[in-house]
């Protein structure tokens, strides 16, 4: 009898031994080695997984995750890892173990570019570890931000905007053909999404109402800068209108300054009134300019801006009511400067060599042309 009490009590004292406590549980920590990846080549991570379980248990603990997945921080999965890693330990007492557990993990470029193309700018790797003693687990993430050459995580510096020659603003015919651009400074590599938008009249006379033209995404290798170009701009409608470039992606979203240009139906219209002559400073008739050279004149009373044209020689004419041929080039310039240099975009449209004409004309708040210089000549060397 009192053998049968013995073992039954030994029996009762190793079922106790067997029960976790109500608090068991399993925590993890993780570091890893780097902390980013690349976007240029294969990243090669070693991690490194700390994992604790408290527990009465006594004989052998083990941890283990049977496998990991790499997902977006939308959650969609990348990637499964289907590789096990754990270790076990053999106690004597009721204690807390713990485990260190080395992984190597591979992230290619292709993986790293499939998380780009869905709009991330990292991704996240997820293991499960569980103690079969306790019945518990713990679930650990690592996040790794995506970084291009020199270790920059992609963001838009600046963006400059301008028309296809150079200018910030124009004044327009009707049914003219021109494009915006925007030069995008950037580091890193990852999508950019943007949106080419207008504001058209009457809007633009208050509060200005903005529609998208054209959206697109793009994805951008590391680099230094990229020129996104417009669709062609519409010119129907006369009056004023306003152009900008909306970037969404990469975050937070932010608009550019807005071009302005002007469509005036049958092209720049001619005041009633007489047409002010106005007097051209410099060069001097005939002289032969660089791309240093400055182009000047008198400003006049009532001029709202002046726009700086350049004409073909054989175009001698100095009446500015007379109908003349289209300027191969010119710069609109606000009323407050009376001199410009003129940019690289309007010397393309000149040649070595040739002889050319110059002047300048004003014009007011409508558009309306009330003043003129006389044509005067020089030559590009």
């Amino acid at each position: 009898m009192m053998n049968k009490l013995l073992k039954y009590f030994l029996a009762s004292i190793f079922a106790l031994a067997a029960t976790p406590y109500a608090n068991a549980a399993v925590t993890a920590s993780v570091s890893a080695t780097p902390s980013s990846i690349g976007f240029n080549s294969r990243t090669n991570v070693q991690l490194s997984w700390k994992v604790s379980s408290d527990s009465l248990r006594v004989g052998t603990r083990e941890i283990t995750s049977s496998s990991g997945t790499l997902r977006l921080p939308s959650g969609s999965i990348l990637a499964t890892v289907n590789k096990t890693v754990g270790g076990s330990k053999v106690t004597t007492t009721p204690e807390t173990v713990s485990f260190t557990l080395p992984e190597s993990l591979s992230i290619s470029q292709t993986l790293v570019r499939k998380a780009q193309q869905a709009g991330a700018n990292s991704i996240i790797y997820q293991r499960v570890f569980s103690d079969p003693s306790v019945g518990d687990n713990a679930t650990k993430i690592i996040t790794f931000a995506i970084k291009g050459t020199g270790g920059d995580v992609f963001t838009i510096r600046n963006a400059e905007l301008s028309f296809e020659d150079g200018s910030r603003s124009l004044i327009a015919a009707n049914d003219e053909k021109f494009r915006a651009r925007a030069v995008v400074g950037f580091m890193g590599s990852g999508i950019i999404d943007y949106s080419w938008q207008l504001a058209s009249p009457p809007s633009t006379a208050g509060q200005p109402v903005y529609t998208t033209l054209i959206s697109r995404r793009q994805h951008l290798m590391s680099g230094d800068r990229i020129i996104l170009n417009s669709p062609a701009l519409p010119s129907v409608n006369s009056g004023e209108h306003l152009v900008r470039l909306l970037i969404r992606q990469p975050g937070p979203i932010a608009t550019s300054r807005p071009l302005r240009y002007v469509v005036r139906e049958g092209g720049i219209p001619l005041s009633s009134a007489p047409v002010i002559d106005m007097v051209a400073s410099h060069p001097a008739a005939g002289a032969r300019v660089t791309h240093q050279t400055e182009f000047s004149w008198r400003p006049i009373v009532g001029a709202d801006a002046y726009q700086l044209e350049v004409h073909v020689a054989k175009f001698f004419t100095n009446n500015v009511n007379a109908e003349s041929p289209v300027p191969i080039a010119g710069i609109l310039i606000p009323a407050v400067q009376n001199k410009v240099t003129m940019n690289n975009a309007t010397w393309q449209h000149l040649q070595h060599g040739k002889e050319y004409q110059w002047r300048v004309i004003a014009l007011n708040a409508d558009g309306v042309v009330i003043g003129s210089s006389p044509l005067r000549s020089f030559v590009y060397p």
